[in-house]
């Protein structure tokens, strides 16, 4: 007979799984799966949260170890070129990186959220800095949590609202329904900000490649 993984488990696994892909080649922020998984639960949105800041952590260790291959240049090289091919990838993200990391060293990590710059790429421009990856693992839960943890509070906020609004004035619209239509506001706003993103943010400010 099998035992049932605690909720606590799955939510931290998933959000690790997802840092990690994230923090190595996956393209879309780990704000998305906080988002839908606060519609049902905001504790289990942070124990997320928690995993994809350990995914991140286990993410710049593999992308160092990667780097110091053949004294990083091959693999640098290799890693740089698989990243062109993503989605939403510009060469100017390099160079704003390698300016953050310069003038603040691994503390430039905090101003990646508010800049669109992926984790990945602090990542790759940090070692080629010289950067030590103690800096890097150091203030990577501060980077990835002064802005992961704001969707799943907005979710839940906006989740509480939705229920109160629909029990004053909606009778008929039950915790279930409420829920069905935030799943529709929450995937909503993540198509519209990725549209945005990609087709306006991006060519604006890194430039089109």
């Amino acid at each position: 007979m099998s035992m049932k993984r605690p909720a606590w488990l799955l939510a931290l696994v998933l959000g690790a799984v997802w840092g990690f892909l994230e923090g190595t080649w996956f393209f879309l922020v780990p704000d998305v799966l906080l988002s839908f998984v606060a519609i049902r639960s905001l504790r289990r949105a942070f124990e997320a949260a928690a995993g994809v800041v350990l995914g991140a952590l286990v993410a710049a260790c593999v992308l160092y170890g990667l780097l110091s291959l053949d004294r990083g240049t091959a693999s640098a090289i290799q890693i740089e070129r698989f990243w062109s091919a993503l989605p939403g990838f510009r060469a100017g993200m390099m160079a704003r990186a390698s300016g953050y990391l310069e003038s603040q060293g691994a503390r430039g990590l905090l101003l990646g959220p508010g800049s669109g710059l992926p984790y990945r790429v602090f990542v790759l421009e940090a070692y080629r800095l010289g950067i030590p990856l103690s800096g890097i693992l150091f203030w990577t839960p501060l980077a990835r949590l002064e802005r992961i943890v704001l969707a799943p509070i907005i979710v839940a906020t906006t989740r509480a609202a939705l229920r109160r609004i629909a029990g004053a004035w909606l009778p008929t619209c039950d915790a279930r329904r409420c829920d069905r239509l935030l799943v529709i506001l929450v995937s909503s706003y993540w198509v519209g900000l990725y549209g945005w993103y990609w087709f306006v943010f991006l060519p604006r400010t890194y430039g089109t490649n």
